[in-house]
């Protein structure tokens, strides 16, 4: 990185502030000179605390993502299996899984409706004949 501290348009937040354009210019133009991996080491080396910004083609290769789990393959009515979100945040005595993507519009209403709410199957009956439900 260019030695901005002895520049007068950056020697405070005040003047970094006012002159935020050019800032950016000469920030812009040194990230541009190098690669990601390159940045990273840079970064490393001087114990800067940064990451990369990450596409999901990154995402589905990096390994954090995958020792964590944050992309899952679950079971789909529709497609049989897809990719999606994991459980975060995962904590070791309680992880959460994701058990499947979801199900077709109103597959768990009697499971819900009945079960869960305590409706007989009279009035579910009712309820779906009338097309409340």
């Amino acid at each position: 990185m260019p030695n901005l501290i002895g520049d007068p348009r950056f020697v405070d937040n005040s003047s970094r502030c006012t002159n935020d354009v050019a800032l950016d210019e000469v920030i812009a133009g040194w990230f541009k000179q190098r690669t990601c991996d390159e940045v990273m080491k840079l970064f490393d080396e001087a114990d800067v605390v940064a990451g990369p910004v990450l596409d999901i083609g990154d995402i589905v290769k990096d390994p954090q993502y995958i020792a964590r789990e944050n992309i899952v393959s679950v079971s789909d009515v529709d497609f049989g299996s897809v990719r999606m979100q994991g459980v975060v945040p995962k904590f070791g005595e309680t992880p959460g899984k994701v058990r499947h993507a979801g199900g077709r519009i109103g597959a768990d209403n009697h499971a819900i409706f009945v079960g869960e709410l305590g409706l007989s199957e009279a009035e579910f009956s009712s309820l779906l004949a009338e097309g409340v439900i």
